[in-house]
């Protein structure tokens, strides 16, 4: 069955119009109906499917924190469509980088790294998921750039407000209460492992595994974010684009993540020198 017709079920069955969703169907949704996955992909979804197994935590061998800490406020499970299914903090293949871009996760949006049509130019912009609208950048809590002198009180980021593609003024994304991610969530919870294999390959066809590379955004030459929207100071743009951490990256052959106590080829150790430069 076409996604559109699921849709189109969906939406009578609580009231929509139709034709008004059609005119409104984000663009990433689009992308969804329009994919055709390969029998080799389906084969390798049913592939990884088949590997997974079931991890459960045991209360007793928990330890307790060396030192009290504050609730995480960043919840965003209930709106982020992809934490359907991933989690929040969806980083870990890579020791090198997990930490550092999953940080990112609390303020830019998963679409804006792992979805890019070809042929289409997206815009970025602030969007508060809680309130499906554009959040203006006083809101965002990017406090990078933030020096001695700005006594201004730091309120915690709460991810609910990221970094997100839009297209044609419409933020291109889905959020987990859209009628389309509730009906995703019932089929595969029916669904067998040839039509879970088959649905999971078809929803992640417009999407990239490889992310943006970090000189993509923290350069001053054609970022892919436009800085002066985005950031609150010139002097939140130029810790931006001269962002330390990314240029540590640039040293290394990020496509072949290291493993658990393995050191990196001596040409891309870094010096403590390098990074002062």
């Amino acid at each position: 069955m076409k996604l559109s017709a699921i849709l189109q079920g969906v939406l009578l069955s609580v009231g929509f119009s139709v034709l008004v969703y059609a005119e409104d169907v984000p663009l990433l949704l689009k992308k969804i109906e329009q994919a055709v996955p390969t029998t080799a992909q389906i084969s390798e979804v049913k592939a990884k499917l088949q590997s997974k197994k079931k991890v459960e935590l045991r209360e007793d061998i928990t330890l307790a924190p060396f030192h009290q800490r504050a609730k995480n406020p960043i919840k965003t499970t209930e709106d982020v469509y992809c934490n359907g299914c991933h989690l929040p903090l969806p980083h870990s293949k890579s020791l090198r980088t997990r930490a550092f871009m999953n940080m990112h996760s609390e303020y830019i949006a998963c679409e804006s790294c792992h979805f890019k049509p070809k042929k289409t130019r997206l815009e970025y912009r602030w969007y508060d998921y809680q309130n499906k609208k554009i959040a203006d950048k006083q809101q965002s809590r990017l406090l990078s750039g933030r020096d001695q002198k700005d006594k201004t009180p730091i309120i915690p980021r709460t991810g609910r407000i990221k970094i997100a593609p839009f297209f044609q003024n419409k933020v291109v994304l889905i959020t987990q209460d859209h009628p389309f991610s509730k009906q995703l969530q019932q089929d595969w919870k029916k669904a067998d492992l040839g039509e879970k294999s088959r649905l999971q390959a078809k929803i992640h066809q417009p999407l990239t595994t490889t992310g943006t590379k970090c000189a993509q955004c923290h350069t001053d030459h054609q970022s892919l974010f436009d800085l002066t929207t985005l950031s609150q100071s010139s002097a939140q743009i130029k810790a931006i684009q001269k962002n330390t951490i990314a240029d540590f990256f640039k040293h290394y052959n990020s496509e072949k993540p290291l493993k658990a106590g393995e050191l990196p080829p001596i040409e891309q150790r870094i010096k403590m020198i390098d990074l002062l430069n």
